[in-house]
């Protein structure tokens, strides 16, 4: 089979899981994700990389080098004893207010690489460096997990995430520790996207075993599993995973003072109520919690959530919370990853670009003035003589230019521009979601054609596009007024409009477009009756397969996309003699008796609705068709497709051509249409590719792997997915 020219990889990364199995291994796949031939060949991932190195090796405040370090290597010299305790009875409280998962995390590398160390007491390059192994792995993690999120972007990746100099200070300078945190808390959301969610709900869980403040994705998360329609048992079942992960790694120090006092009721925690209006009578409403809680209710509002949606709102109350609390250096890292995500959107904007850079410049400048600056002090262990230099409050002070005002005018400048950042990727998510209609409410699709056409093959193609567990389907066979057999049908054809309850589908379309749930009853093919009314959900992508779909006004202005299936006279009689002889008991002597006496309808009541379609799809054979119903005679088709002119479809086309064995043919009809026509082979494999890269948009509607058919079915997926995302960005 001929294939298609191959699209080039990505310089750095190449997204594997377009082309493995999807019985591969999650980390499997994570490994993989980098292409090591270019990406060892990027100057700007090795200069990081040896940064980082250097800068772990050589660097640390005192919260590192006195707290952290100390706590890890007594935890591994004592044997694994409770070091929380011993350093609670040593008046310590301050050591290391992180929960026991992160105690392992960073206690493994030095455990492997114990006989490295001589002195267990003493702090030098040796522990600065395998104390910041795990923050190394974290880091790359949580590259290529935006890596897989955005795509054709990684030169300002690499700029922007693996280069930032605040997460540089932070993690390698600096030496906090909430990469590892931030880092489960993207891999639980990759999990999600991925519709793995008890993998989700386990990794979040220990998330919240390394930082408890992590705590804060759960309240969206819950919500996001019910956009999912996990049902409340459902939703229970996964907070306990979440619950026992959380409590497993710390059940040796449930019982432990100190654990409880260094974890929980740290002086950090306190700040939460800091920012107070006071009502007098001792009662008070506390600014954080308030805000937070506003957050939350504004997230319950859209009943689906995309990935931008949902990646928006925990960027944003996890913003909210760094601006109403003094932040330590660390904790920007809580937000930074989210607003590079929304950064490297191509259609975000200069203002948050610059918005961005000017956060950079207010964090350096805030952290420089502070009284407890340690830009100098982080020299303590390669170059101790360094660390008594003076820092820039200091030298203002002996300068007689000290001011708490100039210092609080920096800060304020810093959380108002990390509130301006915060307010845009707001402003971006809200926006992006509304333009695609499709990413926040039910999309309603409406599928028509004649009997035979080939409607429930495109919908089983739509539903392969989108997945089974995104799409709702109704079919209009379900609204015939009466069984088989009934003597109504010798007055009328299925195919009138008076022998169908188009005004019931109506009221059905109409609540599943608001989300709604409805009771529909099914016409069963095998034997001519309806089973009883069984409740259907609303879903993100709602089909209505049927004769009629376009045939009231009120009903065809409901859809967002309108396709009407329309094969040449002789195939369709020849697809539907195979089916309804296979599939429904009928001789061919009926089925031509019955395409007879519908003729008349089909032409009064089916084929009048193409006017309003907005994608008419026709196959057509190449030469007549020598024996009507002959299931093993082998057709050569065209694929001829008319859609309206205002969709750009250059960039399909041009990735088209190129695809050997295939011809493809545009023009423009008139003013109002254009027409592509297919003839030719192309693959599932291509199609799977194309698709990635001509429509990156499925992804933000969890589709991250569509079931792509082969030939002309597969085509048809690629250009309803190019088309409807076009289509939602036009309107």
């Amino acid at each position: 089979m001929p294939k298609a020219k191959p699209i080039e990889p990505c310089p750095l990364f190449v997204d594997c899981h377009l082309i493995m199995p999807q019985s591969t291994s999650f980390w499997t796949r994570i490994i993989l994700q980098i292409n090591f031939r270019e990406g060892f060949r990027s100057w700007l991932f090795w200069l990081g990389l040896g940064l980082k190195l250097v800068l772990g090796a050589t660097l640390a405040s005192s919260f590192y080098a006195e707290l952290f370090i100390p706590f890890v290597n007594q935890f591994v010299s004592s044997g694994l004893a409770d070091p929380y305790q011993y350093w609670m009875e040593l008046g310590r409280p301050e050591m290391f207010p992180y929960p026991a998962l992160m105690l392992y995390i960073l206690a493994l590398p030095r455990m492997l690489l114990g006989f490295l160390f001589q002195d267990a007491a003493a702090v030098g390059w040796l522990d600065l460096l395998v104390m910041r192994l795990p923050l190394i792995v974290a880091d790359l993690l949580l590259l290529i997990i935006l890596n897989s999120w955005i795509r054709r972007q990684e030169t300002k990746l690499l700029v922007l995430f693996w280069l930032s100099p605040v997460l540089l200070y932070i993690s390698y300078i600096h030496g906090q520790l909430d990469i590892i945190p931030v880092t489960l808390l993207f891999l639980s959301l990759y999990y999600q996207f991925k519709d793995k969610l008890w993998m989700a709900s386990l990794v979040l869980g220990l998330c919240l075993a390394t930082k408890t403040n992590m705590v804060v994705a759960v309240p969206f998360y819950l919500w996001y599993l019910t956009t999912k329609q996990v049902k409340i048992s459902g939703l229970m079942l996964h907070a306990g995973v979440i619950v026992m992960a959380f409590l497993l790694p710390n059940l040796p120090y449930l019982g432990s003072s100190g654990f409880w006092q260094m974890v929980f009721m740290n002086r950090e925690q306190g700040k939460v109520f800091n920012l107070r209006l006071d009502y007098g009578l001792g009662l008070a409403v506390f600014a954080l919690p308030a805000a937070y809680y506003l957050v939350v209710v504004r997230s319950l509002a859209f009943r689906m959530f995309n990935r931008d949606l949902y990646i928006m709102f925990l960027g944003f109350a996890f913003g909210i919370l760094i601006v109403l609390i003094p932040p330590m250096q660390g904790w920007y890292f809580w937000v930074l990853p989210f607003l590079i995500y929304f950064l490297l959107k191509q259609d975000i904007g200069q203002r948050a670009t610059w918005a961005f850079y000017a956060l950079t410049a207010l964090f350096f400048s805030y952290f420089a003035l502070v009284p407890a600056s340690d830009f100098f002090q982080v020299f303590r262990v390669v170059q101790p003589s360094w660390a008594s230099l003076p820092n820039l409050s200091q030298i203002l002070v002996k300068a007689g230019l000290n001011d708490s005002h100039f210092l609080s005018l920096v800060f304020t400048l810093l959380q108002t521009t990390l509130a301006i950042n915060c307010g845009l990727i707001y402003q971006y998510g809200i926006d992006a979601t509304i333009k695609h209609k499709i990413r926040y409410k039910p999309f309603l699709m409406g599928v028509g054609g004649d009997s035979g056409s080939g409607k429930s093959t495109f919908t089983r193609l739509m539903a392969d596009l989108f997945l089974d567990r995104n799409v709702a389907v109704i079919r209009g066979d379900d609204m015939h007024r009466w069984e088989r057999g009934h003597e109504q049908w010798r007055t009328f054809t299925h195919l009138d409009p008076k022998a169908n309850l188009l005004h019931d589908d109506l009221t059905h379309a109409l609540k599943l477009k608001e989300g709604r749930s409805i009771d529909r009853r099914h016409y069963d093919h095998q034997d001519g009756k309806f089973t009883l009314p069984v409740a259907v959900r609303s879903n993100r992508v709602v089909v209505f397969e049927g004769l009629h779909p376009f045939y009231l006004s009120q009903t065809r202005r409901l859809y967002d996309c309108k396709v009407f299936i329309n094969p040449d006279r002789d195939l369709r009689y020849h697809w539907k003699i195979i089916r309804d002889v296979r599939d429904r008991g009928y001789t061919i002597d009926q089925i031509i008796a019955q395409l007879n006496a519908r003729e008349a309808d089909a032409t009064k009541y089916i084929d009048v609705q193409a006017k309003y379609a907005d994608i008419i799809i026709s196959y057509e054979p190449k030469g007549p068709i020598s024996q009507l119903g002959e299931q093993d005679l082998s057709l050569a088709l065209i694929l001829r497709c008319t859609l309206d002119n205002n969709i750009n479809l250059d960039r399909l086309l041009d990735a088209l051509t190129l695809v050997e064995g295939l011809e493809v043919r545009h023009s423009f009809m008139d003013e109002d249409h254009q027409q592509i026509v297919f003839d030719g082979m192309i693959s599932a494999t291509q199609l799977f590719d194309l698709i990635q890269q001509l429509v990156p948009e499925l992804e933000e509607v969890a589709v991250t792997e569509p079931k792509m058919a082969d030939g002309y079915n597969g085509l048809i997926q690629l250009l309803l997915a190019y088309y409807v995302f076009n289509k939602l960005t036009i309107d």
